[in-house]
């Protein structure tokens, strides 16, 4: 595709409109990959098993319970270390500019 190609144009046009699903397909793959940047810069601050707990109930959405039961922790436990990990995800992010 050529920067004058129409449908190049017709794409950048969608990119405006935040009701296109161009727009919102964008707008997701932009809050995936920093969410994910977040998440590399600040996980080594943080044991293994925090870092599991908090990808499953954050992440997979995983129930607190069942979390806990095959990692072997309490649920506090994985509670805790869910929030833990989100204080520092907010604190990284804080930085950036709003949307």
């Amino acid at each position: 595709m050529q920067a004058g190609d129409s449908r190049f144009l017709q794409e950048l046009t969608e990119l405006q409109d935040l009701d296109s699903p161009l727009f919102k397909l964008w707008d997701r793959e932009h809050d995936r990959r920093l969410s994910q940047r977040l998440l590399t810069i600040v996980e080594r601050r943080f044991q293994p098993s925090t870092r599991e707990a908090f990808r499953r109930v954050a992440i997979e959405c995983q129930p607190a319970q069942e979390a806990a039961d095959e990692l072997g922790h309490s649920v506090n436990a994985v509670v805790v270390a869910k929030c833990r990990v989100l204080r520092e995800l907010r604190r990284e992010g804080q930085g950036l500019p709003a949307p």
